[in-house]
């Protein structure tokens, strides 16, 4: 069976924008100390403009980018697996599927361990498309009622972390008062300030800490490897189980049900997305707003900067995110800018290719490989390294694919899906089946 070809427009442009801004966010990782994608005061980034870029990210972008890029990683499969024509093909296409999405686990390892990427989506999309397969069939009423289910399951979860946190940091609080008193302080407090502690480790690490992690991240690149081994290891086989999964399920629940119910498309009316972005954003800015507000006269405590801990954080990106939805299925159904909706498009189809060198030339960049420039680059200056990065991809990947048919390792992953070469440039064609 010869794989189809055919693309849908307007996926490839709202994939195109979605991988374009979750670099937004990634930049800081790349070369910021961990602890600075969730806390400013690690970077120094607590006023004046580098305040304000975190201020932006995080009302306009933090959760909504990487919401909608599992949205169409769910529509994908449903696009994938309506290859069957025919009960006979249905034992084909899932053999397909499972070696595709074992092979998008593979490239997701490859840009942990190799790449260097700690914040790699690639292995747990990977890992919940083995889980999505197997959904494909039901309605899109039922599709989203699980993906709500899932997104109520991790509010209900946020706020117990919120609750249990706020004990915890009492229990740190009693156990300080009760040793400054000479006395001894209960057992149970003791635990839940030694977990407290850890924590807050983590969230503001100590100067010889981010020091130490600068440090390797400037070393060279096989000590990198070695460095940060451990730690792609920790979020590959626990973390990814405790966290990552649930999120990116629940949004590909409610991609796969936008897909069938053709919001994803642009089939629906204009009357219906400019509600649907209205509605979308009236709810998931104001809330993004009130976390970044309570942050920063927090003092950016764990409360309201991590997402493992925010309440109201799934609902502000689920809403930025079915706001920017509707926003771009309006534009493409206008003939504005034109130009630039090819453009997308085309970054949109070279998803693959471009996510993986968002790695790669930031290990370049920022690590002993390359430039050695982590840490060493204010928060605002890093956007111009992003502007750079959207620049030249918006510029070759349109002019790949006017040779190409696919990205170079959308070539390869379709090359080992299918098991056998595929045409690559536009004058290629497919092999004609022998007769039987």
């Amino acid at each position: 069976m010869a794989p189809r070809t055919e693309r849908i427009g307007v996926i490839d442009v709202l994939r195109g924008i979605a991988l374009l801004g979750i670099v937004l966010l990634n930049i800081i990782m790349f070369g910021q100390p961990y602890a600075a994608y969730f806390n400013p005061v690690v970077d120094g980034a607590t006023e004046g403009v580098n305040l304000l870029s975190y201020e932006l990210n995080w009302v306009f972008v933090e959760g909504a980018m990487r919401a909608i890029f599992s949205m169409l990683f769910g529509a994908g499969i449903l696009l994938f697996t309506s290859k069957s024509t025919a009960p006979d093909e249905d034992e084909i296409v899932r053999r397909l599927y499972f070696r595709r999405t074992f092979v998008l686990i593979a490239f997701g390892l490859v840009d942990m361990f190799a790449l260097l990427w700690l914040g790699d989506v690639l292995y747990v999309y990977g890992l919940a498309g083995l889980v999505l397969y197997f959904f494909r069939n039901r309605s899109a009423r039922a599709l989203a009622i699980i993906g709500m289910t899932l997104v109520v399951v991790m509010v209900l979860g946020q706020t117990a972390n919120t609750f249990a946190l706020s004990e915890q940091r009492a229990a740190a609080a009693r156990v300080e008062l009760a040793e400054a008193g000479e006395t001894e302080p209960s057992p149970r407090d003791r635990q839940a300030a030694a977990r407290y502690l850890v924590i807050q480790a983590a969230h503001l690490p100590t100067e010889a800490d981010i020091a130490q992690e600068i440090e390797a991240r400037q070393g060279d690149y096989l000590g990198n490897v070695v460095t940060f081994a451990p730690a792609a290891w920790q979020l590959a086989t626990v973390d990814v189980f405790t966290g990552a999964l649930w999120d990116v399920l629940a949004m590909m629940f409610l991609g796969m049900a936008f897909f069938k119910w053709h919001i994803l498309t642009g089939r629906r009316s204009v009357r219906f997305y400019g509600w649907f972005a209205a509605l979308g954003f009236a709810i998931g800015l104001p809330i993004n707003v009130m976390e970044v507000y309570f942050a920063i006269i927090g003092n950016f405590t764990l409360d309201w900067t991590s997402p493992y801990f925010t309440p109201t954080y799934q609902l502000g990106r689920g809403g930025t995110a079915c706001g920017y939805i509707g926003l771009v299925m309006l534009w493409c159904r206008s003939d504005r800018f034109r130009r630039l909706q090819n453009a997308l498009a085309a970054v949109g189809k070279m998803a693959l290719t471009n996510y993986l060198s968002h790695s790669l030339i930031c290990l370049f960049l920022f690590t002993g490989a390359g430039l050695a420039l982590f840490g060493q680059i204010e928060r605002a200056q890093l956007y111009l390294i992003v502007l750079a990065i959207w620049a030249f991809q918006l510029v070759t990947s349109p002019l790949w694919l006017s040779r190409y048919r696919f990205g170079p390792l959308e070539f390869v992953w379709r090359w080992m899906t299918y098991g056998s070469r595929p045409p690559e440039r536009l004058s290629d064609s497919y092999p004609k089946p022998e007769p039987s």
